[in-house]
C-alpha cells in the first residue's frame, strides 16, 4: 500500500497540517493543540519526561494506525514506509 507524508487543511486550527496519507486517503490522527501545549510545557519544566512523552505518542499513533488498517504495524514498518513510500 502507498504511504506518504502529506498535508490537509484543519478548519479548527485554520492551517495546513502534516498527515500520513495511505493509498490516497489521509489518516485522521493527530495531537490536539491543547494536549501538545501541555506536553511542551511539561518537557520545558522537566526535560527528563521528553522520552516518556514521545514514547507515549509513538505508541498511541501505532495503536491507532494498526486499528485503522486492521493489522498490527510496528514503528519500524512506519519508518521504512516513510523512506520507501510503501507500507508492507
Amino acid at each position: 500500500m502507498k504511504f506518504e507524508i502529506g498535508t490537509y487543511y484543519d478548519k479548527v486550527q485554520d492551517k495546513s497540517i502534516p498527515c500520513v496519507v495511505i493509498d490516497g486517503k489521509a489518516f485522521g490522527w493527530g495531537v490536539m493543540p491543547d494536549s501538545l501545549a501541555k506536553a511542551r510545557a511539561a518537557i520545558k519544566a522537566d526535560p527528563t519526561v521528553k522520552n516518556a512523552i514521545m514514547m507515549g505518542l509513538h505508541s498511541h499513533f501505532i495503536k491507532n494506525l494498526s486499528k485503522t488498517l486492521g493489522r498490527d504495524i510496528t514503528i519500524k514498518q512506519v519508518n521504512d514506509a516513510i523512506d520507501s513510500g510503501k507500507l508492507e
